[in-house]
């Protein structure tokens, strides 16, 4: 665990080390787990051992669903600055969605 001032309490890389040994992860979801942020692998090891026919990959399934995630929060950081710059369109609506053409419908 990261304590309120984000320093590691000792004892964390334990918990990550025993989780990708309990769970049996091939060399390639070992890195990849190892590649994480460390907060991210501690909390992957508090989710408690990976089970399954295939370990390695449910564990590359998890990994892809948090990168994915911190793809959004990224985009959806670099959309909240872009509309607080100066000459963003009134409203914060984007540029994309300014003016749309009308349409008629039949």
């Amino acid at each position: 665990v990261i304590d309120e001032a984000g320093n590691l309490v000792p004892g964390n890389q334990k918990v990550v080390d025993d989780f990708i040994k309990c769970s049996g992860f091939d060399r390639r979801a070992t890195a990849a787990v190892k590649s994480l942020p460390f907060n991210i692998q501690v909390q992957m090891a508090q989710e408690g051992r990976v089970e399954g026919k295939n370990p390695s990959a449910v564990i590359m399934s998890r990994i892809k669903q948090y990168e994915a995630q911190k793809q959004i929060a990224e985009a959806l950081e670099a959309d909240k600055k872009a509309r607080e710059q100066p000459g963003s369109p009134p409203g914060g609506a984007s540029v994309a969605n300014a003016s749309l053409p009308a349409t008629s419908v039949a």
